[in-house]
């Protein structure tokens, strides 16, 4: 075998291995977190009440990291992540509220946000 022979099977050799080595460090799988909305007629005609009672709702039902903007107020629990953001309507203001995350916690989290929020007076 000569040198170049030799040169030119070492290097496909060698880009074998390197190729073989980053097809076999394909990433685990991503699990996406589940996506839920639902909305609320809420007994307000102004949208900054309505975000108020977001806020107030977040807070009194123990979300952490609450965050109200202008157009929305979001927070989370260990496994959920929530936000509310708020519609006027011809009925009044509609609060839509939406959680992504464990499906059971976040089933659970946006039924206690809409009960909650459709409370306020």
């Amino acid at each position: 075998m000569s040198y170049a022979t030799k040169k030119i099977s070492t290097g496909i050799a060698t880009s074998i291995i390197i190729a073989s080595f980053f097809l076999l460090q394909t990433p685990a799988k991503a699990a996406s977190p589940a996506l839920y909305w639902i909305t609320q007629n809420v007994k307000t005609s102004k949208h900054r009440n309505c975000l108020n009672f977001a806020h107030r709702t977040m807070s009194d039902l123990k979300l952490s990291n609450i965050k109200k903007s202008n157009v929305d107020v979001s927070g989370r629990t260990a496994n959920t992540h929530a936000a509310i953001t708020c519609l006027g309507t011809r009925q009044g203001m509609t609060a839509i509220i939406m959680v992504a995350g464990d499906g059971k916690e976040s089933k659970r989290v946006i039924d206690k946000l809409r009960e909650y929020i459709g409370k306020f007076v």
